[in-house]
Parts: C-alpha cells; structure tokens; sequence
C-alpha cells in the first residue's frame, strides 16, 4: 500500500511539470524566389526526413506546416511539435516547398536542413525554383 501511494505520488509530481516556453526552440524559413523576392503564401512543410525520402517528399507525411506572410517568411514553434528534452538536445529538420504535379506525386522547388538545439531561433533562406 505504502508503494503504491509513493507511485501515485511521483506519477502526480512528473506529470505536472510547467512548460513554460522558455526551452521552446523556433525556425524562420525565408522564401524567395530566383531574383531574390519575397515570394508570399507559399506552403513550407517541416519533415524529419530529407526530400529524398519518401518520408520527406510528400505532404501527408510532414510534421508541421506554415504559410508564408508577406514577407516570405513562415515560423515553426517547434515546442508544439516536438519536445526536445535533455536526452536529445538537438534534431535535424527539413523545410521543404512542393508543387503538385499529379495525384501524389510532388516536385520539390527548394528544400533546406536546419539542426536545431533547444532554446534556439533559427533563421533561414530558402530558394525556390519553378
């Protein structure tokens, strides 16, 4: 009876702990086009895998996205997504634009890996091509 209480207890405490935000690590993917402008609602998909995957090729499979404002730019709070705790600090990420050019099949226009750490703001250039 004695364990038992001390397991609810501990199980209680663990499951309280406060995500404050402070540990939230952020990616700001810039999209621009071959000029070099701003290209605006633009669809970035967030996969773990690279575009040479099929993990990482295809929409269904990404784990965020983020349309671009105005300015070209799409944020990813990868808080909401994956929680980077102290066993694995850092991950490495792929932000890659498609176009659809038939039923499931996708061409990938720009696509750019970022190793993010916990408690990091990336920022980052991609180009796409058409």
């Amino acid at each position: 009876m004695y364990l038992i209480a001390l397991m609810a207890i501990f199980v209680g405490l663990t499951g309280c702990e406060k995500k404050d935000g402070t540990v939230s690590s952020k990616v700001e993917i810039a999209v621009n086009d071959l000029s070099g402008a701003p290209v605006a609602n633009e669809t970035v998909y967030m996969f773990t895998d690279p575009s040479t995957e099929t993990f990482g090729s295809k929409p269904i499979y990404a784990a965020k996205t983020s349309v671009t404002d105005e300015n070209g730019v799409a944020g990813f709070d990868l808080q909401e997504v994956f929680d980077l705790d102290p066993v694995s600090t850092q991950t490495t990420l792929y932000f890659t634009i498609l176009k659809k050019v038939s039923t499931n099949t996708y061409q990938v226009r720009g696509t750019i890996g970022v190793t993010v750490k916990k408690g990091t703001t990336y920022k980052k250039n991609l180009t796409v091509t058409d």
